[in-house]
């Protein structure tokens, strides 16, 4: 093991530490972060998990076109739950059109960050996405922890998706509905969601939060660091921990770098996801695929499409 000053660095190859990250969990909701894209998610999640005994309670369907343009795909959370595996998985949809991409920039790019109830500043447009379904996901968490007291609760989300699984995860314990050791916290390409404030409550409020990132991945670098930092008082900031994929390719075997804290732009974890940077066609690919699974499409192009 190595560990780098300030910023811990735990480097693991092909780590089975349950106690910490655990690529079994990561795998499974990667899983989960892909149904959340389909428009038949009942369908895609027993052809993924066949035999299983997962039952799908909800999916929640909002027009999240706020800003500049009209989306024909809207955004989607789901809830679903295991009495085997005695869990509920929250999945939010990440970004599915160039127009949505195109509105999350200039919405953070012109518009100014909004207060969280969590602690310190949030992007409006990933607040926005999240508040939509805030209250449909409070109540029904509310009422599953009540039929199955004792379950984990487990959110997940890659890209957008991940921001809003990151706030609604932070806000269940804020507003009391969740305890912090009921909440496991796996996203994948996040953004940045807040500010250091929001970073460090939330780190607070859901200590068992993995940010899974491939090294090369642009998106988990946006919104950028004003003037080439992250500081208390210097714009977007990420909450802990972050496992970075460090290997070419991605897949549940890959070598990886735990970090344990926030960012450190002198950190190795920093140095490292910044040394392996590509074309945009090979960096736009490293957003698109985690363990292999082109998140975004893998329900409707590869799974759907067989059955």
């Amino acid at each position: 093991m190595t560990f780098d000053s300030g910023y811990q660095c735990r480097t693991v190859d092909n780590s089975k530490d349950n106690l910490s990250y655990n690529v079994d969990e990561a795998y499974k909701l990667a899983l989960f972060s892909a149904i959340a894209y389909s428009d038949e998610p009942a369908k895609c999640l027993t052809e993924l998990f066949p035999g299983s005994d997962y039952s799908l309670v909800s999916v929640f369907v909002k027009k999240c076109d706020d800003f500049y343009f009209d989306y024909e795909k809207q955004c989607q959370a789901l809830v679903a739950y295991s009495t085997r595996n005695k869990e509920i998985i929250v999945s939010y949809r990440g970004t599915r059109e160039v127009k949505q991409i195109v509105d999350q920039v200039l919405a953070v790019i012109g518009i100014p960050s909004v207060s969280s109830a969590v602690g310190g500043k949030v992007q409006k447009y990933f607040n926005n996405v999240h508040s939509k379904f805030y209250r449909n996901i409070k109540y029904l968490v509310q009422d599953l922890i009540q039929w199955f007291p004792g379950y984990k609760v487990k959110f997940t989300g890659h890209s957008l998706g991940g921001t809003a699984a990151s706030i609604a995860s932070a806000m269940l314990v804020k507003d009391n509905v969740l305890k912090s050791d009921q909440i496991l916290l796996y996203t994948f390409g996040m953004p940045r969601v807040g500010n250091k404030r929001y970073a460090l409550a939330h780190d607070r409020l859901v200590p068992y939060s993995w940010r899974v990132v491939r090294s090369g991945d642009v998106v988990a670098r946006f919104p950028i660091c004003r003037l080439g930092t992250c500081t208390l008082f210097n714009g977007p900031y990420h909450h802990g921990k972050k496992v970075l994929y460090t290997d070419s390719e991605m897949d549940k075997d890959s070598n990886y770098i735990v970090c344990n804290g926030n960012e450190d732009s002198k950190s190795k974890c920093e140095n490292n996801s910044r040394r392996k940077r590509r074309f945009v066609d090979t960096l736009i690919n490293k957003h698109k695929l985690y363990f292999n699974i082109p998140i975004g499409t893998y329900c409707r192009d590869h799974i759907l499409k067989k059955s």
